[in-house]
């Protein structure tokens, strides 16, 4: 069965970015989504406002499914959308890239993290073309410490190691493909894991000014890889669609 998933970090809604403030680039990500029409969404940078938004325009066709990584359960979520038409949603679960990662807005301690929490979720979907449960996975790894990088996905793996099915990982990584972490899902020794975007070049634009930071939005998976490309669409009228690339990969399952 082939599936397209895709990985969107849609930016914060944040006044300072001025002419891409995230209400100018609604209509852009609408007509990107009905167009690409993707089975499963890992979404990052969900605020409030804009997880709102994306809960009053895109719920006719998805079902979207995750909280924020605070302790109020609020700012930040790495929701996960898929289309309600296809699916069935078998269980779902967020948790804190931590060592108490049922306390909600906890992180790292004692290692050179930024102050912001970070989170993954996991939902666990039925499909009736594919034989077992698709077990999805998105994160958003912390930009500023190595070493929660690597605690974050090596917490992530753990999970995925043990789920039943197949799995794809989502997520903005905060890493390029050298660096540890990155090198981590593809030594899992219990799932073949491979990078479906492996191909794809630098995914984080700045709003166009920024060509030199490199990939950093991923989609990790043991499904076997049709394609995959990142969703190069330049600005109109100066309004990018977000300061990252989205990217997807047609997956085929089992």
């Amino acid at each position: 069965m082939k599936l397209k998933v895709m990985s969107f970090n849609v930016r914060l809604d944040h006044k300072g970015d001025g002419i891409n403030h995230f209400p100018n680039r609604t209509s852009r990500i609408k007509e990107m989504l009905d167009r690409e029409q993707p089975d499963i969404i890992g979404f990052q940078e969900m605020c409030d406002k804009n997880r709102a938004w994306f809960r009053n325009h895109i719920t006719d066709e998805y079902i979207i499914i995750g909280c924020g990584r605070d302790a109020n359960y609020r700012n930040e979520a790495n929701s996960i959308a898929f289309k309600k038409n296809s699916f069935e949603l078998i269980s779902f679960e967020t948790k804190q890239l931590s060592l108490e990662p049922d306390v909600p807005g906890s992180r790292y301690e004692g290692v050179d993290q930024s102050l912001n929490p970070r989170i993954y979720c996991h939902a666990v979907l039925s499909h009736d073309g594919v034989s077992k449960p698709i077990h999805v996975y998105n994160t958003h790894l912390d930009y500023q410490s190595q070493l929660a990088k690597i605690l974050g996905m090596a917490q992530i793996l753990g999970s995925i190691s043990s789920c039943r099915g197949q799995f794809v990982l989502t997520g903005d990584m905060n890493a390029t493909p050298d660096e540890r972490a990155m090198k981590m899902p593809l030594e899992l020794s219990s799932k073949a894991v491979i990078d479906a975007t492996a191909s794809i070049g630098s995914t984080f634009h700045g709003w166009g000014k920024d060509n030199t930071t490199g990939k950093i939005d991923y989609i990790f998976t043991d499904a076997a890889l049709v394609s995959a490309r990142a969703i190069d669409d330049g600005p109109v009228d100066g309004i990018w669609i977000s300061d990252h690339f989205p990217v997807v990969a047609e997956l085929e399952f089992e």
